[in-house]
């Protein structure tokens, strides 16, 4: 049976945005699916995070897909760097990568006040060989025109085989359904 891993991000759970919706429709199509909640997502840390995956893509292999949303796209790359096992695809949705400015930190921290945007901002700074991800997984990316929380110039530095797909209107995906990722996991 195929497996799927679902990620969430900053102040997620795994009950949270389209999550419960993708996983009952892929388990109706008979995959097996986990949506772990991580620790702490409301202020998040690299170590814990993965740490708490670290089991989760243990028991993956290279027939299996992990889908990962904002945060969670950063803590799916660092623990596939860990554990350094061949998995089918790493689906990143929106995934908190690249740079960001001190001003845009600030001006989250202005539009979030409630949120502990220095821990995100730790977490999101972590160094990270974005480049050795590809030997252990194939890349897509998934990111929308109109994201309020991560611009399209965060992904202008990627690794060139990772497949970068700009999907229109999507905000930072927080919906309650997308049927075109369901798609998009069902075609590998």
């Amino acid at each position: 049976m195929k497996k799927v891993l679902l990620i969430h991000g900053f102040t997620g759970d795994g009950k949270g945005v389209w999550f419960p919706w993708m996983k009952r429709e892929l388990e109706a199509r008979g995959y097996e699916v986990f949506a772990p909640n991580l620790p702490n997502s409301c202020h998040p840390d690299l170590g814990e995070w993965v740490n708490a995956l670290e089991p989760y893509f243990r028991q993956l292999d290279e027939n299996d897909i992990i889908v990962a949303h904002s945060l969670g796209g950063k803590a799916s790359l660092h623990t596939i760097l860990r554990v350094r096992k061949k998995i089918g695809q790493l689906i990143l949705v929106a995934p908190a990568i690249g740079k960001r400015a001190n001003e845009e930190w600030e001006n989250m921290q202005r539009t979030f006040p409630d949120d502990d945007i220095g821990a995100l901002r730790r977490f999101w700074e972590c160094h990270l060989p974005i480049e050795e991800i590809s030997n252990f997984t194939k890349v897509a990316l998934i990111v929308s025109d109109n994201d309020e929380i991560i611009p399209l110039s965060n992904f202008n530095d990627v690794p060139k085989d990772w497949k970068k797909e700009i999907w229109i209107g999507n905000g930072h995906f927080c919906i309650n359904k997308i049927p075109c990722l369901l798609r998009k996991i069902m075609e590998k």
